[in-house]
């Protein structure tokens, strides 16, 4: 085999594993339970005060990219964010 027939095939080969992967999008009850996981963090190692965990949460909200008002009205985020505090291992809700 050629040389320059090696290295076509190195490269088609090596071309195959830098076609990314489409990531999955997260549902807003993901991006509320990720918020709401994230205040309750910040709560417990003293980042966030607890009278200014609803704020720090709308704010998260907004930067994930979900409405407050969505949010609050989702009964599964909350079990979601605690389900995600377990699985870490983080124990934020405690």
């Amino acid at each position: 085999m050629k040389l320059s027939a090696f290295v076509a095939i190195a490269a088609v080969i090596g071309g195959s594993f830098l076609v990314p992967i489409p990531a999955q999008a997260l549902t807003d009850t993901e991006k509320a339970a990720t918020a709401y996981w994230k205040t309750a963090c910040d709560i417990k190692h003293g980042h966030v005060s607890r009278s200014r965990g609803g704020e720090q949460a709308e704010e998260y909200m907004r930067e994930i990219g979900v409405s407050p008002r969505v949010d609050y009205a989702d009964a599964n985020a909350t079990t979601t964010a605690e389900m995600l505090d377990k699985m870490a291992g983080t124990n934020c809700f405690q």
